[in-house]
């Protein structure tokens, strides 16, 4: 898109405005999707992690498919209000690309910030902490009944300093490229 209103100007998307919305709610749609579907991983492993009993019977392929499937359903109907004139969608000169209007809807947009990232972003972390707990309890539990060696505490410490560090990487990444788009 960045590459088309380079060669053409930013007025072929002004003057296609059925193809900017649809440009706009397609991409809205995808970001959208996709946090939810990193939050769904996050509980997916949660539960597969810490309530491991439980998984085989959430987790049968007709439940994936279907939360799956739901998950591209949430995505269109939060990007509905749009198209109901809650919000809006226009061309972004700075971006050069055709998306979702934050300036539109204050109402809007704190919506779509507090129920579209906050929200998901809260359920991402408090997967992710709880995996981590479980961890470091697990391991607690097994060091009462065998004291490792010296090198396997070691080699324990360094395991799970690499499961927080890479949890938090993958938690503050996904903060760091939505805050953009959170505040307006």
């Amino acid at each position: 898109m960045g590459i088309v209103s380079i060669l053409k100007g930013e007025i072929y998307f002004m003057e296609r405005r059925g193809l900017c919305l649809f440009v706009a709610s397609i991409c809205l749609v995808s970001c959208y999707c996709s946090l939810l579907s990193i939050a769904a991983i996050a509980i997916n492993r949660y539960i597969h992690i810490c309530r491991s009993s439980a998984y085989p019977s959430i987790f049968t392929r007709r439940w994936t498919i279907i939360m799956c499937c739901s998950l591209w359903i949430v995505s269109f109907l939060m990007e509905m209000p749009n198209f109901l004139g809650w919000g809006d969608h226009g061309y972004a000169l700075k971006n050069l690309a055709c998306l979702w209007d934050r300036l539109a809807s204050r109402s809007y947009s704190a919506f779509f910030a507090l129920v579209g990232v906050v929200l998901p972003s809260l359920v991402i972390a408090v997967c992710y902490l709880k995996i981590y707990l479980h961890f470091r309890d697990s391991r607690r539990r097994v060091e009462k009944f065998v004291k490792p060696s010296s090198a396997l505490k070691h080699q324990q410490t360094v395991t799970a300093f690499r499961l927080a560090k890479t949890l938090f990487i993958v938690f503050a990444v996904l903060i760091i490229l939505w805050a953009p788009f959170t505040i307006a």
